[in-house]
Parts: C-alpha cells; sequence; structure tokens
C-alpha cells in the first residue's frame, strides 16, 4: 500500500501535532517511546516500514554482541529528562557514545561500572565526558608511565651495584620482543623487567664513564695546562673558584672536568681560554657535614687544578659553549641595566641563579625565609620565559603555530644562557615535549613529560638522584599535580579569591614535598615558607619577564632599559627585605632533631584532624 501525497501531509500534520502537544501539570516527555513502532503503525499502516527503515542504518553499526544500547551515566529522573521516575531508560536509534579525543570514554565508563549513578536531588548531571575521562585515566594502568617509572628505577640503581655485562644488554631487548606474543597482563610484567635491566645496564655503564679519571694518576704533579672555564667563576675572600676544562697538561692532551682553584683579585670571565702553571690534588673529604670530594665526583670531577697568578687569557671557548658565554652575558649586563649594589645582585640571582653578589648574611635569611629557591633557576622560571614568549607571540598577532615555536626558542636560549642544571632541564624537557606534543596533535600528558625529563637526566648522569637539585625539583612539581589541588579544592569553601588560593595550595604543597629533603641534604626546615612564598613568588615572576623585557631593549632604547631596570630594582629590594623580615622571625626555621620531630608530630596531628574533620565538612 502506498502512501498517496496528501495522506503524507496529513499524517506530517498529525505527527507534528502530537509532538506539540501538551497537558497542563503532564511531564512534557511523559509519553512513551518503546512502543513508538506501535504508535506509527496505528497512525498509518506504512508506519511498520518508516520505523524499520530510520533503525536500519544505526543497527548495522553496531558490532555483533552490543545489539541493544542504553543511555549509560544517570537513571531517567534527571531535572532536564522531564520523565517519570519509574519510567525505564529507552533503548537509543543513532546514538554516538560521547568522545573525547575521538575515544569513547562514556561507554568505556559504563561497561567497567564506573560512572555513579545520579540524583535529581543534588542537580543535574556533571559532564559525562569529563567524568568518564578522570574516572578511566585512574583505573586504567597508563604503560607508558609504568615503562618509563621501570626506567628511571634501573638507572637509579646503578648508584648501589653495577651491572656492565653485554649479555644483559642484548638480554633486554630480546625480552621486549618476547612481550609480543604474552597476554596483557604478562607482557607488562615482562616489559618492566626488561626495561628495568635495560637502565641497569645503562646506568652502570655511564657512573663507570663518570668515575673515570687520566688526571687522578697526576696528582701531585705540577705543570703547565690550557684550560677553558666552563661556568661563571665564583669570588670568595682567599680564592676564586670555577668549573673548567682541562684541554692539555703539560705534553698530555686530554679532555677532563676539573675545579679550577686561582688567587683572588681577578676573575676571568665564563667561556675564557687560560694558560696557566698548576698543580694537581685532590679535593676535600668530608668536613662538617660535607663530603666535597664525594659531591665533585657525583659530577664528573675528580681533581682540583690550583695556579698561581700568572694565568693569562688566550682565547674563548667557540661552538654551542660560545653561544651560551654570549648569552649569559648579555642577560648579565642588561638585565639589570643600570643598576648596583644590592638590588643588583638580587636581580642577577633570581634571572641568573648566580649568588656571588650576595653577602652571607641575606643568602642566610633567604634559607630560613624558604624563599632560596627564587635565588636559583627553577621550573617555574624555565615555564615563564616560555610562556611569556609564546604569550608575546600572540600579542604580535601570530598564529599559535608561531607561538609554540618562540616559546621553543626562548625555553632553548635562557637554558642555554643559565646552564645546565637538573631543575632547568627538567624544566625544559617537560616544557618541550608539552609544546612538541601540541605541534604532533598527539595528547598532552604532564607525567609522562615528568617522567621523560627524570630519564633523560639520569641517563646522563645516574648520580643525580642523590642530587638536592634533582630531588628537590622533581619532588616540589610531584606535589604540585598531587597535593596542591587538594589544598585549593579545600580553601574554596573559604572567603579566599581563587588566585590567593591556588598561591596558598602550591606553597604548601611545596613546603611539604621538600620538607624532607631540605632536613636530609641540609638540616634545616622552614616553618614561614607557606607565606613567604605567597607574597614573594608572584612578585618575583614579574621581575623575571620585566628583567628579561629591560635586557631586550637596551640594546635599541637604553633610556628606557634604565627606567624599566629602576622600577625592577624598587622589586628586588622588596623581595630582599621581605627575605630578612620573614627569616628573621623567632622559629623562622627548624635546624635540631628534637624540634624536627616536634614539627613532625604536629603535622601528623593537623593531617588526622583534617581526615577526622572531613566527613562532617563534606556531608
Amino acid at each position: 500500500m502506498e502512501l498517496t501525497a496528501a495522506g503524507s501531509r496529513s499524517w506530517a500534520r498529525q505527527l507534528e501535532a502530537h509532538a506539540r502537544s501538551g497537558e497542563p501539570g503532564r511531564y512534557a516527555a511523559n509519553d512513551r517511546l518503546d512502543d513508538l513502532r506501535e504508535r506509527l503503525v496505528e497512525l498509518h499502516p506504512t508506519g511498520h516500514g518508516v520505523h524499520g527503515r530510520a533503525q536500519a542504518r544505526p543497527n548495522a553499526a553496531i558490532r555483533a554482541g552490543r545489539l541493544s544500547l542504553r543511555l549509560p551515566g544517570g537513571p531517567p529522573d534527571q531535572p532536564r529528562a522531564r520523565r517519570r521516575p519509574e519510567r525505564p531508560a529507552q533503548p537509543l536509534a543513532r546514538a554516538a557514545p560521547t568522545c573525547r579525543g575521538r575515544r569513547p570514554y562514556r561507554e568505556r565508563a559504563a561497561r567497567c561500572d564506573l560512572l555513579p549513578s545520579c540524583d535529581a536531588r543534588r542537580g543535574p548531571t556533571p559532564d559525562l565526558a569529563d567524568q568518564a575521562h578522570r574516572r578511566v585515566s585512574r583505573a586504567s594502568i597508563h604503560t607508558s608511565h609504568v615503562a618509563a617509572a621501570a626506567l628511571c628505577v634501573g638507572l637509579a640503581v646503578a648508584n648501589v651495584a653495577r651491572l656492565a655485562s653485554p649479555a644483559v644488554a642484548l638480554s633486554a631487548p630480546v625480552l621486549v620482543l618476547v612481550t609480543a606474543w604474552l597476554p596483557r597482563t604478562s607482557r607488562l610484567a615482562l616489559l618492566v623487567v626488561a626495561l628495568l635491566l635495560a637502565g641497569w645496564w645503562w646506568g652502570s655503564v655511564r657512573v663507570a664513564a663518570l668515575d673515570e679519571s687520566v688526571l687522578v694518576s697526576r696528582v701531585g704533579r705540577a705543570d703547565h695546562a690550557l684550560v677553558e672555564i666552563t661556568a661563571q667563576p665564583r669570588e670568595g675572600s682567599f680564592q676564586v673558584r670555577a668549573r673548567a676544562r682541562v684541554l692539555r697538561f703539560g705534553s698530555l692532551p686530554v679532555r677532563e672536568n676539573v675545579l679550577l682553584e686561582l688567587p683572588p683579585g681577578r676573575v676571568p670571565p665564563q667561556g675564557a681560554r687560560l694558560e696557566l702553571f698548576g698543580i694537581l690534588k685532590l679535593p676535600k673529604g668530608p668536613e662538617h657535614g660535607f663530603d666535597e670530594r664525594a659531591w665533585l665526583r657525583h659530577n664528573g670531577i675528580h681533581v682540583v687544578l690550583s695556579a698561581d697568578d700568572r694565568w693569562q687569557m688566550v682565547g674563548r671557548r667557540g661552538g654551542l659553549g660560545g653561544v651560551s658565554d654570549r648569552l649569559h652575558d648579555w642577560l648579565a649586563r642588561d638585565s639589570a641595566y643600570g643598576l648596583s649594589g644590592e638590588r643588583r645582585a638580587v636581580l642577577q640571582a633570581i634571572v641568573l641563579g648566580e649568588t656571588q653578589g650576595l653577602d652571607d648574611g641575606l643568602l642566610g635569611r633567604f634559607q630560613a625565609s624558604g624563599l632560596y629557591h627564587v635565588l636559583a633557576v627553577d621550573g617555574l622560571k624555565v615555564t615563564a620565559v616560555a610562556g611569556g614568549a609564546g604569550a608575546l607571540a600572540f600579542l604580535l598577532g601570530a598564529g599559535r603555530l608561531a607561538a609554540e615555536l618562540a616559546a621553543l626558542t626562548a625555553l632553548s636560549g635562557y637554558v642555554l644562557a643559565v646552564g645546565a642544571r637538573p631543575s632547568v632541564i627538567r624544566a625544559a624537557i617537560a616544557s618541550g615535549l608539552i609544546s612538541l606534543a601540541w605541534l604532533a596533535a598527539r595528547p598532552r600528558d604532564r607525567w609522562q613529560a615528568l617522567l621523560a625529563a627524570a630519564v633523560a637526566l639520569l641517563a646522563w648522569n645516574p648520580y643525580f638522584v642523590t642530587d638536592a637539585g634533582f630531588q628537590l625539583s622533581f619532588g616540589a612539581v610531584a606535589s604540585i599535580f598531587t597535593i596542591a589541588p587538594r589544598v585549593s579544592r579545600y580553601l574554596e569553601g573559604y572567603p579566599v579569591p581563587h588566585v590567593l588560593g591556588e598561591l596558598i595550595g602550591v606553597s604548601t604543597a611545596c613546603g611539604l614535598a621538600t620538607a624532607p629533603v631540605t632536613w636530609l641534604q641540609f638540616h634545616q626546615i622552614s616553618l614561614v615558607t607557606v607565606p613567604a612564598n605567597v607574597v614573594a613568588v608572584p612578585i618575583v615572576a614579574e621581575m623575571l619577564g620585566l628583567a628579561l623585557l629591560t635586557a631586550v631593549v637596551a640594546p635599541v632604547a637604553p633610556p628606557l632599559a634604565s627606567v624599566l631596570a629602576q622600577a625592577n630594582g624598587w622589586a628586588a629590594a622588596f623581595v630582599a627585605a621581605w627575605a630578612r623580615l620573614t627569616g628573621g622571625v623567632p622559629f623562622a626555621q627548624v635546624t635540631t632533631g628534637r624540634s624536627a620531630a616536634i614539627v613532625a608530630d604536629c603535622c601528623l596531628l593537623a593531617v588526622a584532624a583534617w581526615l577526622l574533620l572531613r566527613t562532617p565538612r563534606a556531608s
């Protein structure tokens, strides 16, 4: 039986009138949908065919074993559903699972029973895609995270025992290939074993290379040498010390890192090549709780070259090191344009991490207040440089691609200027991977970037795992990922501005995570670190940006650079005064074992009280 034109129009008008009709006091969607076929046939005999053709296409797209799709994530009595609570869930036609990044998180979450039931009395259901994404991320195991962590553990184990056998290097890739024919659970376990062995072997190779020294057998011998300065020298009261690389000792060509000691008075610039006469000696052993010999050995330095005052500069190094020297000299000269004294020293410490111009009393106050990290180049500054370059590119009208490239360029230049330190390399690798992930249209994973940075650093020097800078940097970032959001959410119930809550959360997280490290490494814990950092860190971030802008402007507009530097100088004076104030508070830091135990007990009691009060507050 065929439909006539008049019949079609009549049937369409009936359907439209039925859809638009409503009765007072009834739910707008109270009409049944699971008997749609019978109702269509009731309206017109050909309704069976119409329903069948409409349902055929979505049914064909459903794989066998899942012939019925029902909407997961909430009951039919949600406020927006307008359906009576006793109504069952309705079958869907042409329904697509809610996705993010082309992955059906909603469907996966429903199969894993991860989406909770919703209650109309608690308000509308939150975004199900975000909810499913978070819950699946917490429930599923990320193989890449496990692989990177296994590599890190293997590299760190090389500090305890060495396994440099070639058989281990060959067995690791064989085990990786075998994993392709194993079940998923066994595959992951075997992959972890293979990566542990690979990391252990490579870490052993690198530790052996770092422990190798040609000059240690010539300790006590004096001769002419050609050296190049690889880091900014530090001038003390009795001598000038700098890291250097010996290119020739006597008639022996060699490329080995040493600690160079020069008489006070003249200070060679970074990157200079010196001709000198000196004697080789061993570094100092354990003294006042610090083992200089072990610390230098972990950085690949085994001897000290002590020279007289007859050294002369014969040139400068070239290549990438020369570029690094020129960038460093430019920032040191122009970032504090026209400033002098303590303000210039504070500003250079913030920009370059060099504290040579600061007196010991002020450095002690920075340590007591928990603000010493602002005088070092950390991940916050590296990220601020990259973010500032990207934002400036956006303001100049550049697109996203140009902004990301500008961020990567600024990041690389700043790392070259300040030198390769664990915190700098960690932040540079993490920020670079995040930018490259966007350029390659890949998902961004901050934990993966952090683990990749740890793998890169430990693969270069497994001794970094015992370095205070490595421990403080990675511990602080991990606490920002885990603890800071919880503190910020806890403060949402109080009249605290959002930005201030974020600062308190980050400062609290970093203070808790770094307290054990500072106690084990330096035998001190700051008790005023949270208020001190909440005030100082935003100012330091602005000072860094203004100092870099001053360095850019100085070559082309010196008067403007002088004005900018003077404004930055007032900020530097405030930071120094704030460090003196907070660091001078009675009991600002803990330096004895008994005090540390009392602080630990108070922290445990505070955590216990928070856990007890958490349930009533949540209800």
